[in-house]
């Protein structure tokens, strides 16, 4: 991948955390039997949004837009964990992939929610980011 710009999404952990949301999704709709396209589909929506919906929080200047963004992500954990819930209801998937997802869709939402008063002092979003400086 390029870094010509050093956009800030890519220091924050819970964005790393959310694309392997995205990657464990699709691992997880790839086994839903065709007849069940609909669930297949809601699911990799839901469980790629997060880490587009942080990545647009991060880059915008004000607070509210990115306090939105950040709860849409919230949002979308839900949808994603839910969907895989029912999934495993409807016995349409089982295994360790949708313990998983329900795991790290649990750590998105958190810690991608927490909004201007979140848990890491001094950001502006409240998003932890592994930068010494702790500014993105």
């Amino acid at each position: 991948m390029c870094d010509r710009f050093p956009f800030p999404h890519r220091n924050l952990d819970v964005f790393r955390v959310a694309v392997e949301l995205a990657t464990v999704a699709k691992r997880v709709a790839d086994g839903v039997p065709h007849g069940y396209r609909k669930y297949r589909d809601q699911l990799l929506r839901a469980g790629g949004a997060p880490a587009c919906l942080i990545a647009e929080g991060v880059n915008r200047r004000q607070k509210g837009v990115k306090r939105q963004r950040y709860e849409e992500a919230r949002g979308e954990c839900g949808e994603a964990a839910a969907i895989a819930e029912l999934l495993a209801a409807m016995e349409l998937a089982a295994g360790e992939d949708l313990e998983r997802l329900d795991a790290l869709a649990g750590r998105v939402g958190v810690r991608g929610a927490a909004g201007p008063r979140g848990a890491s002092p001094g950001l502006g979003c409240g998003v932890r980011c592994s930068r010494r400086r702790g500014r993105h």
